[in-house]
């Protein structure tokens, strides 16, 4: 211990602590600079972002001047300083609510605000980003502490934690109604925020910083060491969450490459190009592979593939590969050859009836397939019927189909899901969306309270509804036939909540009854389904 001791004591003799202090004290105050290299620095990542350049992010985190608050509240944590800690929590609070207020109104007023892979990359926080945090933190705090190449350090420091970028994307999610975005672009800078502050404090009382150097107040170092516990155990939950999620995604890259490597890389017949995987809202893992092949690859050994996977990723596998054909040994002259004359051949002339038959099968087959991906967009509610209008002007089609949902299509919805079908097919499409309510309003005699079998039966589909999606909400209001029937109305509210709880298996906390004030001639009850995605916008 006492070559340990003496070693540190070496080092902390280098130290200049009243400089230190100084400069961190020169820092606490904000300026006018400091907010405007704050609002640059945000529209810069922003901009960056938007557009997909790396260069443009790195641009910005060269100018932002959100790290020193952020090593401030380590100097002050260590030394208990609360000046220090006051004066930094306050100017990083005011920093993170007004770049994100700033980046998600400028999202919103900017016409190019489509998903971008930068933006991808900041909102699913991983081990590697709580590491390189850590370290830059150890060597910001380092470089302070130090003063030794303190102008190239600073940089390095900003550019590996990269804090302004992820309150962008956490703005710009909130610009573009995208709760995942914004919380995953949130979740990375609390990561990075976190990891900084606490290597900060480690490189802060390494050099010897305690609360002695500030003032004569005996402040308890227990204390402190057990609320920075806290804070690490508090961290510790979602951090070790995105630890494991992050380990199981390398594990299954590794081995989905290994698998397709092994079955699809073979010499002078086929090689593996690439491949990508997603997980589904089902849990069932996609994998798409493109591999260029001599000769087109049996359904039966892709299959096998699929078995393969299955058996080591221990998940629902499906595999759809991408072949291209290419030729064997390279590119080779062609053969100059003398022309064969041409074979003429008599291909029979299909009757207009066949030839429209055909084509009605393959375009509903093709329409069939599509409009089951826009179910899952407008779940819970499902498609009923459809019918298709074709237009002779242009390529264009239109869409009318049949859905239950008890509130119509906004304008802003049907707008994203005539993109999202016309980015499917590839054409021009226009929807129209007939809805009917799930269950018709119940209309009861008056002065009664009995559920008839009808009413009963048309309550019970609302038990398959829940099942596909149990994020819905059900809201059940009664009207009164008279300011007097106040009782009957509940005894229905009761009535059709018994059979939703006892039959339909909904819980009961997401479901909401009331009285309209309402009075109406006949006493009805009306039950409305509101998905996740309503809920949201409400």
């Amino acid at each position: 211990m006492s070559l340990i001791n003496q070693w540190l004591a070496d080092k902390r003799k280098h130290i200049n602590y009243d400089d230190v202090i100084s400069s961190v004290y020169r820092e606490v105050e904000p300026s006018t600079g400091y907010f405007f290299q704050l609002v640059v620095a945000n529209f810069i990542a922003l901009t960056g972002l938007l557009t997909n350049s790396g260069p443009v992010i790195i641009g910005a985190m060269l100018i932002s001047p959100l790290m020193s608050p952020i090593l401030n509240v380590g100097f002050a944590f260590i030394t208990a300083d609360r000046f220090v800690w006051r004066k930094s929590l306050i100017i990083i609070g005011i920093s993170i609510t007004a770049t994100i207020l700033l980046s998600a109104t400028a999202t919103y007023l900017s016409p190019l605000n489509d998903v971008t892979s930068e933006i991808i990359a900041r909102t699913k926080p991983n081990v590697y980003d709580l590491i390189v945090a850590f370290l830059s933190g150890i060597v910001g705090a380092h470089a302070i502490c130090t003063k030794k190449n303190y102008l190239t350090i600073v940089p390095g420091v900003a550019i590996a934690t990269a804090v302004i970028p992820p309150l962008s994307v956490t703005g710009y999610g909130i610009g573009v109604y995208n709760l995942d975005i914004s919380m995953g672009g949130f979740f990375l800078f609390f990561t990075n925020f976190v990891a900084i502050i606490i290597s900060t404090c480690w490189v802060f009382f390494f050099y010897g910083f305690s609360p002695a150097l500030i003032s004569n107040v005996d402040v308890s170092v227990k204390k402190r060491l057990v609320f920075l516990f806290i804070i690490l155990w508090l961290i510790s939950v979602p951090l070790v969450y995105t630890l494991k999620k992050s380990i199981l995604e390398i594990k299954d890259t590794k081995e989905i490459h290994k698998i397709l490597q092994d079955d699809f890389n073979k010499t002078r017949k086929s090689r593996l190009v690439s491949f990508t995987y997603k997980t589904g809202v089902d849990g069932k893992l996609e994998v798409n592979a493109v591999v260029n092949t001599v000769d087109y690859i049996k359904d039966v050994e892709v299959e096998n593939v699929v078995k393969r996977l299955k058996l080591y990723l221990k998940k629902d596998t499906d595999l759809y590969v991408e072949q291209v054909k290419v030729q064997p040994g390279g590119l080779k002259d062609e053969v100059q050859a003398i022309p064969k004359p041409p074979v003429v051949v008599s291909v029979p002339q299909r009757h207009p009836a066949d030839i429209v038959r055909q084509s009605k099968e393959d375009i509903l087959r093709v329409i069939k397939e599509t409009l089951k991906g826009l179910e899952g967009i407008i779940s819970p509610s499902p498609i009923l019927d459809f019918s298709v209008v074709l237009d002779a002007r242009d390529s264009g089609i239109l869409f009318v189909v049949k859905s239950k949902r008890d509130k119509a299509f906004s304008d802003e919805e049907l707008l994203f899901l005539d993109r999202w079908l016309s980015n499917q097919l590839k054409l021009n499409v226009r929807l129209k969306i007939d809805t009917e309510p799930f269950v018709q309003p119940l209309l009861f005699k008056r002065w009664d309270s009995a559920l008839s079998d009808e009413m009963s039966a048309a309550i019970l589909t609302l038990k398959d509804v829940y099942g596909r999606t149990p994020g819905i909400k059900i809201s059940v209001e009664a009207f009164p036939e008279h300011k007097n029937a106040i009782k009957q109305s509940q005894q229905r509210l009761r009535a059709v909540r018994e059979i939703l709880t006892a039959q339909c298996n909904i819980p009961a906390d997401v479901i909401e009854s009331k009285v309209s004030s309402q009075v109406v001639k006949l006493p009805i009850v009306r039950i409305t389904v509101v998905s996740s995605q309503e809920t949201v916008q409400q």
